[in-house]
């Protein structure tokens, strides 16, 4: 482990914070948007994720938190990533991503690069 995250840790000075409540609301607000773009049903989703209509109600409007397993299915369902998911666009994670494509330099790297530069451009 990386010592200044160590130091960080035992210092009890890595300010993370618990996920809030607004994060809760503005993760709802995100899988509801997904869901409505693929023109699906919260019955659907609460199906695929195998919870109740109750439960994915509660999800979509911030009064509940997605377990892990759930989002990892609403990532590849979806196709975004895990982090978009919990806290939305983060343009330096895909930067960082691209310029480890692009290093590579494999044409099928390469190739992903320029989509996610497509979707970041759009």
């Amino acid at each position: 482990m990386d010592k200044n995250i160590k130091n960080k840790v035992i210092n009890r000075e890595y300010g993370a914070e618990r996920f809030g409540k607004d994060q809760q609301i503005a993760m709802g607000n995100r899988i509801r948007k997904l869901r409505e773009e693929a023109d699906l049903t919260m019955g659907d989703i609460a199906d695929v994720l195998r919870i109740s209509d109750d439960m994915m109600s509660r999800l979509e409007n911030g009064r509940s938190t997605l377990k892990t397993e759930h989002i990892f299915v609403l990532a590849q369902l979806y196709d975004v990533s895990a982090h978009y998911i919990l806290c939305g666009e983060d343009e330096r994670i895909l930067t960082h991503e691209i310029d480890n494509m692009c290093f590579w330099k494999s044409s099928e790297l390469l190739q992903k690069a320029v989509e996610m530069l497509d979707i970041l451009f759009q």
